[in-house]
Parts: structure tokens; sequence; C-alpha cells
């Protein structure tokens, strides 16, 4: 008896690309395709003829041993390493020539692995300033009189309308159905 819930292994396809796409790609040029990609660190060989292509609905994880060169093809991948020979296709478009800033703009960063840069941030300061940004990004919706606050909620990535009223609040001293007016009184 098979379990209709299980999901069957996707059939994968030889693709004009270096490497093979899974069958529900077939027809998209790849997200992100390495070609014969490698860099040498003075004599020494970090990198040796990696290939890679990675479908647009693919998620796909890098792993190996320690030394095996897994961080060094991240920081190939993101430009803070230029590679010594082959390519690297970003949405079709190599990124050869590319500073590190550019290909983020493009789409590809990358973290780090220390997460404690700053000693004294903590989640809480950290979900401080994303929730001052997201209050901020509200404001034309509020100004525009066009949305609900749960829409505006919705839109700015609140879990809720009485959460960004209060987010709202803390930032602006009022709640957002009263800002336009009181701002219209101070003028």
């Amino acid at each position: 008896m098979s379990n209709k819930w299980v999901n069957p292994q996707p059939k994968l396809v030889p693709q004009p690309y270096t490497n093979l796409l899974t069958e529900r790609d077939i027809g998209k040029p790849p997200i992100l395709e390495t070609r014969h990609l490698g860099i040498d660190f003075g004599g020494l060989t970090a990198v040796a003829d990696f290939n890679l292509a990675i479908g647009r609905t693919e998620i796909t994880g890098l792993i190996g041993p320690n030394g095996a060169g897994k961080t060094t093809i991240f920081n190939l991948l993101t430009n803070v390493y230029k590679p010594t020979r082959g390519s690297i296709l970003l949405d079709g478009v190599s990124t050869e020539g590319k500073s590190t800033v550019e290909v983020n703009h493009m789409g590809i960063g990358r973290t780090f692995q220390n997460i404690r840069l700053f000693k004294k941030m903590t989640g809480k300061t950290i979900t401080g300033y994303l929730e001052e940004y997201r209050v901020n990004q509200s404001l034309p919706l509020v100004q525009s009189c066009q949305y609900s606050m749960i829409q505006i909620a919705d839109m700015t990535g609140f879990s809720n309308a009485s959460r960004f009223a209060r987010a709202f609040r803390r930032q602006f001293g009022c709640n957002p159905g009263e800002y336009n007016s009181l701002k219209l009184q101070k003028c």
C-alpha cells in the first residue's frame, strides 16, 4: 500500500548546464550556476573544478568535512574571493568583475559563523530595531489613509494589528488612526 502523502524524490534531468536539475525546473535557467570554479592560494589549490547548478525551486545544502572548502566556496560565490578560474552565474548574469556589494545587490549574500560580532546586542535589541524599521515602513501606508490597521500590520510583517498599534504608539506617541489628525494640528 502506498502512502499518497509521501513526496517522491524529484527526478533529476540532464540539462545543458554543468549539473543536473530537478524535473520541475526544466526549461528554466538555474538561479545559481558555477562552471569549473577554482581558486589557488599561492601554490595551494583550495577549490578545483567546482560545478553547481541550483534550480529555481530547489533548496540546496553544501556539506563536507572540515577543510573541504565549504567556506571558500561561499566566499567565491559572494565575491569575497575572486576565482582563479571558472565562472559564477547568478540568474544568468556573470559576477565576474563585480564587487561584493554589487553581488549582494544581485541577490546573494552570506552571514558569518561568529554571530557575536556585537557583544552588547541582544535578541531584544535586534527585535527592537526590526520593529522600529517596520513601523517606519508603515508610515506612508498610514498617511495614505487607504488601508486598515490589519492590512498595514500584514504588509509590514507584524503578527496582528494590536502589535502594530503598540509599536506605532511607542515610536510616535499616538495610535496610527490619530497620527494624521495630530500631525495637521501641529502645523
